[in-house]
């Protein structure tokens, strides 16, 4: 069975070749074309149709909605290192007069982030460009500590590794947040929906089982579909969801409902965790679904 990462990259690039096709330009050579390319040629054929039917789909509900893809020149696939800095677009469209169209493709997924939290990562200063305060790291220290020692080796032998190890972490992450917003709720909130949900104006197409969804997240209004996406606001409530000891939540009083869900990624045990951050509540944010019978 392939892997998420790669049927993701696969819809990726399908999307991409989809527009070159559609407007007859080429795809700007990147330092991802050739992996999405191989990961695309890897499906199996009927995964291929799929992915090309999903995206062809999706583009042309696009084109009939947004009259700037009149004016495309060009497409390229997005550097990876570009999430890191908030820029969650997989798929760029170029036009005549210099301005970008964005597309984030995900296929059976609708994550929007898979940060990690590391000794070596202040997720305050990357993600906020604030730096984390001394008690987050005296508090998260011993538990990244105990993770360095056990390097190497697999997670499903450790016992209670949620009360161990994932419950402490989201604790020290909350409380973190929580006291960085205390300081300038507005500020922070909105550094933290820009960084999660992204820098620069995108439609997000999800290709499911059957169907494809097109949202559109309308931050700077230059997306011709889809009203204004409110982003400034507070956070309204940060805490574990319910008993859980693998995800916690961060509630706006402007509408936004985020999910944090901590997991270790690798079955090898390294002093890393990753969040898969979801989209749990919205504002204003226009969708479309087309199934694909």
């Amino acid at each position: 069975m392939k892997s998420q990462t790669e049927s993701g990259n696969a819809f990726e690039y399908a999307i991409a070749n989809q527009v070159a096709v559609v407007f007859d330009v080429r795809i700007t050579p990147a330092d991802r074309f050739d992996s999405l390319h191989r990961a695309f040629l890897n499906q199996p054929r009927a995964e291929q149709r799929k992915c090309i039917r999903a995206a062809d789909e999706a583009l042309t509900f696009l084109i009939a909605h947004d009259e700037r893809f009149e004016e495309t020149t060009g497409v390229h696939l997005q550097s990876s290192s570009l999430g890191k800095e908030g820029d969650v677009r997989d798929v760029v469209i170029e036009n005549k007069d210099g301005k970008e169209i964005g597309i984030s493709a995900k296929n059976r997924h609708s994550a929007v982030k898979h940060s990690r939290l590391s000794p070596s990562i202040d997720f305050g200063k990357e993600w906020l460009d604030v730096p984390c305060s001394t008690v987050y790291w005296r508090d998260t220290e011993p538990v990244f500590d105990e993770l360095e020692r056990r390097r190497g080796g697999l997670w499903r032998d450790l016992e209670s590794k949620h009360d161990r190890f994932y419950v402490p972490l989201l604790n020290a992450f909350i409380d973190e947040l929580k006291a960085l917003h205390t300081r300038d709720p507005e500020t922070i909130s909105e550094s933290l929906l820009r960084y999660l949900l992204g820098k620069h104006d995108f439609y997000k197409v999800v290709k499911e089982n059957g169907e494809v969804s097109i949202k559109s997240y309308n931050f700077a209004g230059t997306l011709d579909w889809g009203t204004r996406t409110k982003l400034s606001g507070q956070i309204a409530r940060a805490g574990l969801k319910g008993r859980s000891k693998t995800t916690a939540e961060v509630i706006f009083d402007n509408g936004w409902q985020l999910s944090f869900r901590i997991h270790n990624a690798e079955s090898r045990i390294i002093p890393s965790l990753k969040f898969d951050v979801q989209i749990i509540g919205s504002p204003e944010v226009r969708s479309h679904i087309i199934k694909l019978g």
